[in-house]
């Protein structure tokens, strides 16, 4: 049975929520990610995470929502919003998460900037009193961190992400190390809350990707990334029932 939420039929669905009620909730933004990776990787990525983590604990993993908070606006195939809309739209997808009977909310962010995790965090505090559910908020390289793994922006993580979970739509050749090839938009200064946007004129991966990515290290990586995660979402799960 598929663990796709848009791919589920209504008795699939039902089954699989009254069995284990976690949502795995892909967070990203469509934006530039060099050469050699797609614009939405943020998402895809975390989603065959979340599909490998459920497949195995159970759960169902929502789509990708790609409305997420700047962002390097100013860079070629980038669409970013303000975090206050992003609050808004997380805020309300968790409730409607919650209505239809989920109890763990795990919302895990492939883009790492802060406006975009301060947005939904914002949005999660929102339900830190309702009783019976408990919602997380993370990023997936945040629980390898006592492995020295950091997030980072198309660099070697990111990359050995993108090459274990979604391998067909990297573009490795493509990669030069060094200054990366930009085109720009311009973006005029602005107050409206898009105070996050990064505005580096240049962006350099200096890494040769294409040498020093060891595919058995990162299979090993990933794999203890979906194991964490999901030990911890059976944790708040078996929390919240216990209430």
């Amino acid at each position: 049975m598929t663990v796709k939420y848009e791919d589920m039929l209504l008795h699939e669905f039902r089954e699989a929520v009254s069995a284990v009620p976690v949502a795995y909730i892909p967070c990203g933004l469509l934006e530039w990610h060099s050469s050699h990776l797609p614009l939405g990787i943020d998402g895809l990525k975390i989603e065959e995470l979340g599909r490998r983590i459920a497949e195995v604990r159970g759960g169902v993993v929502f789509p990708p929502v790609y409305v997420g908070a700047p962002g390097f606006t100013g860079y070629e195939g980038t669409i970013t919003y303000r975090p206050s809309t992003v609050r808004q739209v997380f805020a309300e997808t968790f409730g409607e998460l919650i209505k239809v009977g989920f109890k763990v909310i795990v919302a895990i962010g492939g883009h790492y900037g802060r406006g975009q995790q301060s947005a939904l965090m914002a949005a999660a505090d929102m339900y830190k009193e309702h009783a019976g559910v408990a919602i997380w908020v993370l990023n997936e390289a945040d629980v390898v961190a006592d492995e020295g793994i950091r997030g980072d922006h198309a660099g070697p993580w990111e990359t050995s992400m993108a090459l274990e979970l979604c391998g067909h739509l990297v573009d490795l050749p493509r990669f030069v190390p060094g200054k990366q090839e930009l085109n720009r938009y311009v973006i005029p200064t602005r107050d409206d809350g898009m105070e996050c946007e990064y505005r580096q004129s240049d962006f350099r991966i200096d890494a040769d990707l294409r040498a020093e990515l060891d595919p058995d290290v990162i299979r090993r990586q990933v794999a203890l990334v979906a194991e964490r995660i999901g030990n911890r979402a059976m944790e708040l799960l078996a929390t919240v029932v216990a209430q």
